[in-house]
């Protein structure tokens, strides 16, 4: 499991540790938030997560495992929809379904590995409707073209990554 961090050009990749990736901050964002369910939800959230994080995003048979996210343009989001949430996920996210909890990845399943970006709290019917999810969304979306535009060009090794990961 990955996650992105933005650098400006006269920052030094070296000083920066996992506090710094776009994932991370907007958890911290996330609990300033005041409504009670939020913690519940980020819970959840985190718990399904480690989940990934130990039976990966593939089964043993090599089948990807579709079903924990949910498909929005160029990259999913978790936790994935109410309806698809059978077998091993049923009732596990309960208040994520409830808050409208988005968190934007990037499910690269050729290399068993996730990419977390950000997100929010969806407060209307549709993405494009909420001024501040759609940041999240489009920088999501706009992460995830240059991932796969390096990946296509052989420039991107995730196997050989540790810790963060770095789009130039």
């Amino acid at each position: 499991m990955f996650s992105v961090r933005l650098l400006n050009e006269e920052d030094e990749p070296e000083g920066f540790g996992m506090q710094d990736t776009i994932f991370v901050k907007c958890l911290q964002q996330l609990l300033q938030t005041k409504e009670p369910p939020i913690a519940s939800a980020l819970e959840e959230l985190l718990a399904f997560l480690k989940r990934i994080a130990e039976w990966g995003i593939r089964t043993p048979s090599g089948r990807n495992r579709t079903q924990w996210f949910r498909f929005e343009n160029k990259v999913s989001a978790i936790p994935p929809p109410p309806a698809t949430q059978r077998g091993e996920l049923r009732g596990t996210l309960a208040f994520c379904g409830t808050t409208g909890l988005r968190i934007y990845c990037l499910p690269l399943y050729q290399s068993d590995a996730l990419i977390l970006f950000s997100g929010g709290l969806k407060t209307t019917r549709t993405v494009q409707q909420d001024p501040e999810l759609k940041r999240h969304f489009d920088l999501a979306n706009k992460l995830a073209d240059v991932i796969e535009r390096e990946w296509r060009a052989n420039d991107f090794d995730i196997d050989s990554l540790e810790g963060e990961l770095i789009p130039y």
